[in-house]
């Protein structure tokens, strides 16, 4: 507040060695954003070795769980990683998790399902929380679009699309900017 900060940022590694820390210390940072009237954006990334075990980090179930955790705590936006569709030993190892567990089991019929309705799922974990996705490594214009019309398609609130676009010319980042945000309108 003093700096003249108008959010508060905080990154929580669901499923790590350290989560019951970071909860406490996040609960904390919770109740002094409310104190100060500023919002909280919670990056709430799954990471630690029962993560892995589980499937993957990046797989639907480990997003979709990161995502109702930081809605649980507070947070007024979270930044989340695109579910991956996973395969190979990935895969094996999170179907046998998913079969294990009564309720993970929609998990399963939802590994088939389209990026889109994986997406939706994750936002509506997410409760009436803003969510807004991390765009990775650089892509093709092609997959770029693709990639932003499902998760605006999804209810997906904002994109943070930084390498996608610092990483190309500046006469094409204008222009790939440009698109985006006429999608964004379109799904408003």
């Amino acid at each position: 507040v003093r700096l003249g900060a108008t959010a508060v940022g905080y990154s929580l590694y669901v499923g790590s060695p350290a989560q019951d820390r970071d909860l406490a210390q996040l609960c904390q940072v919770r109740k002094e954003c409310t104190e100060n009237d500023l919002p909280l954006v919670v990056w709430s990334y799954p990471r630690g070795k029962a993560v892995q075990e589980k499937g993957d980090r990046d797989s639907l179930y480990s997003v979709d769980y990161a995502a109702r955790v930081a809605m649980e705590v507070g947070a007024d936006i979270i930044k989340l990683n695109i579910p991956k569709k996973l395969s190979g030993e990935k895969l094996e190892k999170y179907k046998a998790f998913l079969e294990k567990h009564e309720e993970t089991k929609p998990y399963i019929e939802l590994e088939n399902a389209s990026d889109e309705a994986r997406m939706r799922r994750v936002v509506e974990s997410a409760g009436k929380t803003f969510v807004i996705v991390s765009g990775g490594g650089k892509v093709s214009d092609k997959d770029l679009v693709g990639k932003t019309e499902f998760c605006l398609k999804a209810g997906v609130t904002g994109l943070v699309y930084g390498r996608n676009m610092w990483q190309r010319p500046y006469a094409e980042a204008l222009e790939m900017t440009k698109k985006i945000k006429q999608m964004m309108q379109k799904y408003a």
